[in-house]
């Protein structure tokens, strides 16, 4: 499971393809972006980027029962809406880690299991004159765990965790060689369980439910690695501390950590994501949540509110989000929040300079998750974490519902239904095609435009939607 950019300050890398020079002139704000007939086969297996203006796509045509041979395809899509096929069957069935350029060539980072056991990073280097491969023969060892993974000034970046001497490596790798690794000393181990969700978020991306249920995050920002865990109360732990949420943030100019505490006192059930220098922690008990925002500064309470069972008449509406049948659907706040279980979860984010945030609760759902079958210490060494740069477009196996919030210049929180997003227009486009149903969704997010790409219920195309940002 390899699995996002913001307005953060993080440069996207540029990809020379040829092909997409000359365009028209772009498509409107919310459209049908690019069509791919799929025949009788469904696409499996969903995997993508946005890489400047582009975004690349790679799946498996399969389907249970068919007679024909399984098909891989890997395709790059402009923000024109044109499509080129490329040739990159190597990747089938890889991790990829990231995709970066350099004058005429694109380079496709993947791992690759080595026979004593350990993880290499690879890289296929793709001519876009002649449209030749070759895969660099240098390699990179993988010291630890992987966390996330991202593109930088056309370099790419590993963050990986290291379990034997609490430590997170930054390395830098330029090309194929590794040009430069920054240490950072923890305290402790950072992942303590070896159930736990790991996401990886990249600030301002569009961030599903389930990367923001995760008890882990890793938010790569303008200012540096944000590393937030909660530790809520476990009904099945034998013994545990004080409920809390851990912040570190790792300084890239510095190479030091600072951290935070931000203990809980209750028993409830919380859940926390760092955005713009605040801590964004939501909990729940007795049918409400309670929104808290902590200055990461400081340390100090900026603002919380409580939101109860609804009184009167309220302009919010709540989205509802089923894992299995992959389907929205929108209800008034009123009969939406009586819907309402599970554990909470929020998502900070920020349009046109002006905050909203996304909180609600989610429960899991007995689907199957598609995996890569590949076996052995990969897995276990790259599958705990919920996305990096490439990440398989899959929202996740969960049932969950959720309402907008904003803050104030008083900072004060106030229930929106007014300040549009590209979150708010996929609400509202899947939940006004909840009938067609989806046999596949994904997103990807662009500095200016988030993604959608769908497969309808009894279709034969792949569609990319793209909704552009205000």
């Amino acid at each position: 499971m390899i699995r996002n950019l913001l307005s953060s300050g993080i440069k996207t890398l540029a990809i020379c393809i040829f092909p997409f020079w000359l365009f028209p002139r772009d498509v409107d704000a919310q459209q049908l972006l690019y069509e791919f007939e799929l025949g009788k086969l469904d696409a499996k297996n969903l995997k993508g980027v946005v890489s400047g203006d582009s975004i690349f796509l790679s799946f498996l045509q399969s389907r249970i029962g068919s007679m024909e041979d399984p098909k891989y395809h890997s395709m790059w899509v402009s923000s024109k809406g044109q499509g080129r096929q490329i040739d990159l069957d190597e990747l089938q069935g890889k991790y990829l880690a990231g995709i970066s350029a350099a004058r005429d060539t694109t380079r496709y980072y993947f791992f690759e299991e080595a026979t004593n056991n350990s993880v290499l990073l690879r890289c296929l280097n793709y001519d876009e004159r002649w449209g030749k491969k070759t895969i660099a023969a240098q390699t990179a060892t993988l010291p630890g765990r992987l966390l996330g993974s991202y593109i930088e000034s056309d370099d790419l970046y590993l963050i990986c965790a290291s379990k034997k001497d609490y430590r997170v490596r930054l390395i830098r790798i330029h090309g194929t060689q590794v040009v430069n690794e920054k240490i950072f000393n923890l305290a402790g181990e950072l992942v303590k369980k070896k159930n736990t969700r790991v996401a990886f978020i990249q600030e301002g991306e569009t961030v599903t439910p389930y990367q923001a249920s995760a008890s882990v995050k890793i938010v790569k920002a303008s200012d540096g690695i944000y590393i937030s865990i909660d530790e809520f109360y476990d009904a099945n732990a034998i013994k545990q501390g004080m409920f809390k949420t851990t912040v570190m943030k790792l300084d890239l100019n510095s190479e030091s950590v600072s951290t935070r505490v931000f203990f809980e006192p209750s028993m409830d059930y919380f859940n926390s994501m760092t955005f713009g220098g605040h801590l964004y922690r939501v909990k729940y008990e007795s049918r409400y949540l309670k929104l808290e925002i902590f200055n990461l500064a400081n340390g100090k309470l900026v603002t919380s509110k409580i939101f109860n069972e609804p009184k009167g008449s309220i302009l919010a509406n709540v989205y509802n989000r089923d894992g299995s049948n992959k389907t929205t659907t929108k209800y008034d706040y009123e009969k939406g929040y009586k819907k309402m279980v599970g554990y909470p979860f929020v998502i900070p984010d920020s349009v046109s300079g002006k905050s909203l945030i996304a909180a609600g609760l989610w429960m899991e759902d007995d689907v199957n998750i598609p995996m890569i079958t590949t076996l052995g210490v990969l897995p276990a060494l790259l599958s705990g974490i919920a996305s990096v740069l490439v990440r398989d477009l899959y929202e996740g196996p969960i049932n969950c519902s959720y309402f907008y919030l904003r803050t104030t210049a008083k900072n004060s929180i106030e229930y929106d239904a007014q300040i549009p997003s590209a979150r708010k227009m996929i609400d509202e486009y899947e939940a006004l095609n909840a009938e067609s149903k989806f046999m596949l969704k994904g997103y990807l997010n662009g500095k200016n435009a988030t993604y959608a790409i769908y497969q309808r219920n009894k279709s034969n195309k792949l569609e990319v939607w793209k909704f552009d940002k205000p």
